[in-house]
């Protein structure tokens, strides 16, 4: 995975979850604002892609956008490992969603485990 944001320079982080999903600013490792959400993870991908976008813009910050995901990620598309948890993500093209609604992002997928939870809770 190569570094999104160089030196300490802004980012935006996503985790998608089968049932929270979350959205922070980054600045030199340190997040300045998170928002989540309940993930609308039986709607369906396109569903799960809009609550995403809607919190992104909430957000409102600049930089490059890194997401997390549940599930495995071959080239950008997202399939479920448990299609009962995500039903419809059989090689959903998540990364090229994203970059045709975001354009200013440079987006970077990856199966990671993150975690956007605040430490103090």
């Amino acid at each position: 995975m190569t570094a999104l944001g160089g030196a300490g320079g802004p980012v935006v982080a996503a985790d998608i979850g089968g049932t929270t999903t979350r959205v922070a600013a980054v600045q030199g490792g340190q997040i300045t604002r998170r928002l989540e959400r309940p993930t609308p993870a039986a709607a369906g991908p396109e569903a799960v892609t809009a609550a995403l976008l809607t919190l992104l813009g909430e957000l409102d910050a600049p930089g490059p956008l890194g997401v997390a995901c549940t599930g495995r990620v071959v080239d950008g598309q997202v399939s479920a490992v448990n299609t009962r948890t995500m039903p419809g993500w059989t090689a959903f093209p998540l990364a090229v969603r994203l970059r045709e609604a975001l354009g200013r992002f440079r987006t970077q997928l990856e199966r990671l485990e993150a975690d956007l939870d605040d430490p103090e809770e």
